[in-house]
This record gives structure tokens, C-alpha cells and sequence, in this order.
């Protein structure tokens, strides 16, 4: 007979609420080729809150890691470092100190000109989410925030929901998260109505 433990272990986070990220792209970040990135959100115990970030874009299906353009990686609640490590290559497991919000700091490598990967320039970068948001495992339902930190002069276009305040927006799932590129910096804005419907174009 064949034993029937065949079935691959469900690997699920312990749910979040509230989840807020907050990418820096100013002019040092861009100088630098590097996003800075806060994501905030909070747990209602201790149980593991596994957050992994995709191998691949929608659209550009080759395995390209990019958990790997992530370092400089802390987690705090309270003011006090959490315990935390790596579940697998793209999946990081924080274990919170008990009820409350966690804080958690990133940097993204962005040196890549390609339309999956983040790329920047002095007066000018791009995103997707795909590679900087990291995803609740197991809850794709999960609503997020995204804030963009930038230059007061510089632009910010996206296809993603607008929030309640500038440069603030909102997706309502992880799909919405993860789907929508980010354009900001110094770049060109205009307008065209097709089919009755007015279109937006940020090129650079």
C-alpha cells in the first residue's frame, strides 16, 4: 500500500490586519539604486507571520528570485527586535511578542532595466510590486496600502486604487498588490480618450 502523507504541507501565515508599506524612492535612493522599505501591520498574538515576496512577474513568467535584491532585513514591535528567519529562499517568518504592530525595514537592490525588475537613475525610477511588497502566505485576500516617499517636485503614476491622501493608494487584494507598476520622478504626463475613456501616459 502507499502511505497516504503524499499530499505537500500547507505552509500558512497567521493572519494581519492593517498592512501599510512604504517605499523611499528620493533622490538618495535613487543615487543609490536601492528602494528603502517599511511595511507595518498588525497581529493579534504570537503565532508566525510568514511574508514571502513572488519569483516572477505576471506577464514575464521566468524564475527570477527576487527575494535575493532584499537585504538589510529587521523586524521590531514595541521598540524591541523580533526573532526572524528565512522559511525558504523567499519567505520570511516573524515571530511577534504578542499582540500589537509590527514594523518591518527592507532595502531593494533597483539596477535592473527590465520591466519586471526596479531600476533607477538620479531623477528617475521604477517598480514593480513584485519585486519590493512582500505577501501575506497563504491569505492572498489580504487589503495593503502603499505610500510613496519622494522628492516634493517629483511625479508618482501608477495604475493602482488612489487612497484618501496624496501619493497614498490601496489594493484590495494581493493580486492588486502585486500588479500595479510604479513610475516616479522626473517624467512626462499626458492624456489621450479612447473608445470614450480617458488614458494616462507616464514615459520617461
Amino acid at each position: 500500500a502507499v502511505p497516504a502523507q503524499t499530499a505537500e504541507r500547507v505552509v500558512r501565515s497567521a493572519p494581519v490586519s492593517e498592512l501599510r508599506f512604504e517605499v523611499g524612492l528620493a533622490a538618495e535612493e535613487a543615487f543609490l539604486q536601492s528602494l528603502r522599505v517599511t511595511a507595518r501591520f498588525k497581529v493579534e498574538g504570537r503565532e508566525p507571520v510568514l511574508l514571502s515576496m513572488p519569483s516572477w512577474t505576471p506577464g514575464s513568467y521566468e524564475v527570477a528570485n527576487f527575494a535575493r535584491h532584499v537585504s538589510a532585513f529587521t523586524a521590531m514591535q514595541a521598540g524591541r527586535e523580533l526573532r526572524w528567519d528565512k522559511l525558504d529562499p523567499d519567505t520570511w517568518r516573524v515571530i511577534p511578542a504578542g499582540r500589537g504592530e509590527v514594523t518591518l525595514e527592507y532595502r531593494v537592490r533597483a539596477d535592473t532595466l527590465d520591466n519586471a525588475r526596479a531600476w533607477t537613475r538620479e531623477d528617475f525610477g521604477f517598480f514593480n510590486g513584485t519585486t519590493v511588497f512582500l505577501m501575506v502566505e497563504g491569505r492572498p485576500e489580504t487589503p495593503a496600502a502603499v505610500r510613496v516617499r519622494t522628492e516634493p517636485n517629483w511625479l508618482v503614476a501608477t495604475g493602482m486604487t488612489p487612497g484618501d491622501s496624496a501619493r497614498r493608494w490601496v489594493a484590495r487584494d494581493v493580486h492588486d498588490l502585486m500588479d500595479h507598476p510604479f513610475f516616479v520622478g522626473k517624467f512626462d504626463l499626458d492624456s489621450m480618450r479612447v473608445a470614450e475613456k480617458w488614458m494616462r501616459l507616464a514615459t520617461y
